[in-house]
């Protein structure tokens, strides 16, 4: 049975449930095999209640010692709670929202629990844990994995011991074993089979390891022969003026820092080249990357080519607009701003002038890539904060044109090592260094006792006409999550603490021109202090803004932590970002002092990076941009420099036969599937 047929010829998998793994991308044998667990708990590490803290991950050998009760609350939320005693301690087991291991769960029965250790009242109280009989056979490692709702732990288990059982023995290595021996891996059967029924903790991470390096390696193999074809397309060869670029400079009221003059050179010595520009533009939040950006548009404007900028949301597009217009006002040059909505004669206007060729340059959202839109000779594309699209919109909007060159930027920095294998088919430029004058933002950690005078101090600011942005993880009010929301809060304050100041709630679920209208009030000062959710991540500039406050900022990571509070510190005046948690966690707390330490967005990407790996900190934006599988195993960052040294080897006269064997591996793994979405 080879790895890449479909699950449903193991027996027991009918459709049903090929239709659940499949929301976990599991659609062959090949997925089952790979997808790893993401923890692994000895049995032998096992310990008593008394022995673990307040949000302990523990392994405890415990019986059963109430009868478990069910308790269903409002909006379908319910509980099963019963007593344990480990011989020592008793202690307490609750499950949420899963009333029927009330049936399940039998009095007197001795089980494994593997969970979280929660301190309610001075009881040990162990929260969803996962279970295991404890008079059954035990494995001496008990695996878990991500999956989806509709299949367990044990079921999804037993069918990985069935494809094992079918496949152990057979299962060609693309790793030759002088490559192996070289790198201290183990052969793939090994590797499978140690990865889902280890006999220690050490064997699994030998065998995720082993995975991890192929899969890196194969997915390097095939970026990198798509980057090969895509410098050889021909493209358009760009003359610069260099009289054009003087005026330019001279035109602007500020000095290039000379991260930006670097990055301009590197964007003028591609555009010269006879071959497609495909780069990453990185820069952290207020860094400048619009200057670079608007020098490319207009190169390509003046070669007579039009040029596309395509940014998340209509604000953002609306913003860089006007900057356009600001910056390029002296050379002539035809903008128009495209959005989804607007009026019927005025798009029209615009998809009639980007056929023709009257507009030169075209700002907009997702309504630049429309079947709709024609371009009649589309030269440049740039698509601003680049983690918010996928590969695979970034493509359409390159195959309007005739091999248009691309620039993608991104203000959310990302460690280098990473960005190589995240933008593998990109060449990379950063700007790293901030404008001279910009006043860092103070960060401050804020706990609830604390936040009445937090908001008293607000208040004081605001009568200086300052501006604030509150953050809230949520727009509802949540039973599951103990985290304010939009309307909690704006309720909450608008009663009491700023009841006689203007405020307003913006969230992603308004229209679009409901949140122009409300942007535009807190821009002019008719708002004063807007609560919002995320949406204010990306692209709001106001100068006046000078606090910002991130309820529950344990729930963020610190790359969206960082972007938050890049929405302050703009203007001329002292700003501040107050991180506001409850939370007593160990590595709530480590996080956010990171976040009070260091104002550099790269520094703040290589710890996140480090504290929840790759697949955390890329998130579910980054679909499309790398094989989930890849992430989902790609939990040791140090492989990377390990893999880009095994690239390097392989280009060497003497590993030529290796070479072809992985080369051609990589080919039936990724290739194809890269091409459909990075060429077309």
């Amino acid at each position: 049975m080879p790895l890449n047929s479909s699950i449903t010829t193991i027996k027991g998998v009918g459709e049903k449930r090929r239709a659940i793994l499949k929301k976990i991308g599991i659609e062959t044998i090949g997925d089952i095999l790979y997808h790893a667990p993401f923890k692994y708990r000895q049995i032998s590490d096992a310990k008593y209640l008394s022995e673990l803290n307040h949000g302990d991950e523990a392994v405890v050998r415990a019986a059963v010692s109430s009868k478990p009760i069910l308790r269903r609350m409002r909006r379908n939320f319910s509980t099963v709670t019963f007593d344990i005693y480990d011989g020592r301690t008793i202690g307490r087991c609750i499950f949420f929202n899963q009333p029927y291991m009330a049936k399940n769960i039998f009095e007197d029965s001795s089980y494994i629990f593997i969970g979280r250790v929660d301190a309610n009242r001075g009881i040990k109280q162990i929260q969803n844990p996962i279970l295991e009989k404890a008079d059954a056979e035990l494995m001496p490692v008990i695996c878990s994995y991500k999956l989806a709702n509709g299949i367990k732990q044990k079921a999804f288990r037993n069918l990985v011991r069935k494809v094992l059982e079918q496949e152990l023995g057979s299962i060609s290595d693309v790793l030759p074993s002088s490559f192996r021996k070289r790198y201290g891996l183990p052969e793939i059967n090994y590797a499978f089979e140690h990865l889902h029924f280890p006999d220690s903790v050490k064997t699994a991470n030998l065998a995720k390891y082993r995975l991890s390096f192929e899969e890196m390696l194969m997915f390097m193999s095939a970026l990198q022969n798509i980057k090969k074809e895509n410098e050889k397309l021909k493209a358009n060869q760009y003359i610069i003026d260099n009289r054009m670029l003087d005026k330019y400079y001279k035109s602007l009221k500020f000095e290039l820092t000379s991260a930006q003059k670097r990055v301009i050179s590197e964007i003028i010595n591609n555009m010269k080249q006879p071959f497609v520009m495909n780069r990453l533009l990185q820069g952290d939040v207020g860094s400048g990357k619009t200057i670079p950006a608007s020098i490319a548009l207009l190169i390509a404007a003046k070669n007579n080519k039009q040029a596309a900028m395509m940014a998340p949301t209509d604000i953002l597009a609306g913003q860089h607009y006007n900057t356009l217009l600001n910056l390029l006002k002296p050379f002539n040059v035809n903008i128009a701003l495209l959005k989804g909505k607007m009026p019927l004669n005025e798009k029209k206007q615009i998809l009639s002038g980007l056929k023709n060729g009257n507009i030169d340059i075209v700002v907009g959202t997702h309504a630049l890539i429309q079947k709709s839109v024609e371009y009649k000779n589309l030269g440049l594309v740039i698509t601003d904060e680049q983690h918010r699209f996928g590969v695979k919109q970034r493509a359409v909007i390159s195959s309007k044109g005739n091999n248009p060159d691309t620039l993608v930027m991104s203000a959310t920095p990302v460690p280098r090592t990473l960005a190589l294998i995240l933008y593998g088919d990109l060449s990379i430029s950063i700007i790293d260094e901030m404008p001279k004058g910009r006043i860092p933002v103070k960060t401050r950690i804020i706990n609830n006792n604390k936040r009445l005078d937090m908001y008293n101090y607000v208040k004081e600011q605001i009568k200086k006409d300052s501006r604030v942005y509150i953050v809230c993880p949520l727009i509802d009010e949540s039973d599951k999550l103990d985290v304010k929301s939009t309307y909690e809060l704006f309720d909450e304050l608008s009663r009491d603490i700023l009841k006689e100041i203007p405020i307003e709630i913006l969230h992603g679920k308004l229209k679009s021109n409901e949140k122009l209208e409300i942007m535009d009030k807190f821009r002019n000062g008719e708002i004063k202090c807007l609560i919002s959710t995320t949406v204010v991540e990306v692209g709001l500039d106001v100068p006046e803004a000078t606090i910002m406050i991130i309820e529950n900022a344990e729930r963020f990571g610190l790359a969206q932590l960082h972007q938050l509070r890049g929405r302050v510190g703009r203007g001329n005046n002292e700003s501040w970002c107050f991180l506001v948690t409850s939370s007593e966690q160990t590595t709530a707390q480590s996080r956010l002092d990171i976040m009070r330490n260091t104002n550099d967005g790269f520094v703040l990407a290589q710890e996140d990076l480090n504290m929840r790996g790759p697949g955390q900190f890329i998130g579910f934006k980054q679909s499309g941009m790398m094989d989930p599988r890849v992430l989902s195993l790609m939990g040791d960052v140090k492989l990377l420099s390990t893999i880009k040294d095994a690239i390097t080897l392989l280009g060497k006269k003497e590993y030529e036969k290796e070479n072809q064997i992985i080369k051609k591996a990589a080919l039936i793994r990724y290739e194809e599937r890269l091409k459909s979405i990075i060429l077309n």
